[in-house]
């Protein structure tokens, strides 16, 4: 590649960040060496279905801990390498700007016998990097380099969720849809749609609507990712096998300078209000997250000492028929997830107000130690045998919707989801501080992203490969 004559690029600064980010990140990964020698994780990293629960991960060992940090040493050295063959020059058009890197996104994986490497092949990744010159010191946190590449039809929300004319921002995803001519079943289509929007803006406005002021986390974010068949139907998965698919994104925060387009009466709620249920169910599902997530905050600190923070955890969900509401272990008919983020600002104002109070509390209502759904397929012989090994309840649910599949629920101690999310929180340190020695040259690791799978006795583990991780935690480095 040194004798190939240098790319040159003009482009204008709306697709400046999108284009750059998936053409370096092909870049780099064709100049990636691989390590010396392998990086091998403990089994009780990744293999959730024999991990005892604890809070805890074993002990690396240092021949890992070597291997990984070279795999970000030789990815710090591509990209720097890249970056130096590829100057950005003047532009000969006025109105259109030199093309420059802002970022690059690396993506590494985890295989099923737990040796972890660069994902060149596609997957789900482990862990996500995305790296940045020192000069982008003080530009936004938290862009999440997933955001720039994903490409399907998106129907946007932000604030409160009632002023917002959905059955406007669909139609044109649905007729998208129909004019690719994958859509056989234009009626069952547009059926589930409209189903899938009204269960949208219930879960937003029902999360928008709870009290977080004194919160030090809180639900900010709020997606669902749909995907269809040839027939209309809505497939388990969002991508997988979908002729057709799409998302709902929520954000609690409001844009600024943006009108709001005026909602019909059926769409303000005043005609059609949601499902108890559901809301019930979502009210308890977030007061119980947000309590424990509470709970973790004091091993915080420690990942601080790296440099890092962490700032945001998203937790996929699951919706059954009955209108269960939990974790979604891989499955599930209707598949969304809720970012929650970290509120620090928050947490010091109150402080500074009264010096002497002890740490606010949340607004969250607090169920005492109900426990939380895991929900997956219905019977899978071996995870309800697992369950059953580790005194997990658990109980089919045959509720049929128009997303009609049954689930089993397990029932998950919130002791154990604790304990869970203690050891995610670890695992995740461990990469971060990994990534806080990772510099060459201008190139150091901005943000960085840890996935983790659940079993069905409640064990957290990093997701592989060949997994779809529903724990993702998002750490920020504090000099960006």
């Amino acid at each position: 590649m040194k004798n190939r004559a240098p790319i040159k690029m003009h482009l204008t600064k709306p697709f400046l960040s999108i284009l750059l980010v998936l053409l370096m990140s092909a870049l780099s990964s064709c100049r990636f060496k691989r390590p010396t020698t392998n990086a091998s994780l403990p089994t009780d990293w990744y293999d959730i279905a024999s991990t005892e629960d604890s809070e805890t991960p074993s002990d690396v060992n240092r021949k890992t801990t070597d291997a990984i940090e070279e795999t970000l040493s030789l990815h710090s050295k591509a990209i720097e390498e890249a970056t130096q063959e590829s100057s950005p020059e003047a532009s000969p058009i006025e109105g259109l700007v030199p093309w420059r890197l802002c970022a690059v996104v690396s993506k590494l994986g985890l295989t099923a016998s737990g040796i972890f490497g660069p994902l060149l092949f596609g997957g789900t990744a482990a862990v996500q990097t995305v790296w940045k010159p020192t000069s982008a010191t003080g530009s936004q946190k938290n862009s999440r380099g997933n955001e720039n590449s994903d490409r399907r039809p998106k129907v946007l929300v932000s604030g409160n969720p009632r002023t917002a004319n959905l059955t406007q921002q669909v139609e044109p995803v649905i007729r998208g849809a129909l004019s690719s001519k994958l859509i056989k079943n234009e009626a069952q289509f547009r059926k589930n749609v409209s189903y899938a929007t009204e269960r949208f803006r219930a879960i937003a406005t029902s999360l928008y609507d709870i009290n977080t002021s004194h919160a030090k986390w809180r639900p900010q974010k709020f997606r669902l990712e749909m995907g269809f068949d040839a027939s209309g139907m809505v497939l388990p998965f969002a991508t997988v096998g979908a002729a057709v698919s799409f998302r709902f994104d929520w954000d609690r925060t409001s844009q600024e300078g943006a009108e709001p387009q005026p909602a019909t009466l059926a769409e303000s709620g005043q005609a059609q209000e949601p499902a108890d249920r559901l809301t019930r169910n979502l009210d308890h599902f977030v007061s119980a997250i947000g309590t424990d997530l509470d709970s973790i905050l004091p091993s915080i600190e420690n990942i601080e000492k790296s440099g890092f923070s962490l700032d945001v955890i998203r937790l996929g969900i699951a919706i059954t028929g009955g209108f269960q509401i939990g974790l979604a272990q891989t499955t599930a008919s209707v598949t969304g997830s809720i970012e929650f983020e970290r509120e620090t600002e928050n947490l010091a104002e109150t402080l500074a107000v009264n010096t002497s109070a002890a740490l606010p509390t949340t607004d969250f209502r607090v169920d005492n130690e109900e426990p939380i759904y895991l929900i997956g397929q219905a019977p899978d012989q071996s995870a309800l045998d697992l369950a059953t090994r580790q005194g997990v309840e658990f109980e089919v649910d045959k509720s049929k919707s128009r997303f009609g599949r049954d689930r089993v629920l397990y029932k998950i101690k919130r002791s154990r989801l604790r304990r869970g999310l203690s050891k995610a929180v670890r695992m995740g340190t461990y990469f971060a501080r990994r990534a806080a020695n990772s510099k060459h040259g201008r190139w150091k690791v901005a943000e960085l992203s840890t996935e983790f799978d659940a079993s069905a006795s409640g064990a957290f583990g990093l997701a592989t490969a060949s997994g779809q991780g529903i724990v993702e935690l998002g750490f920020t480095n504090s000099q960006f």
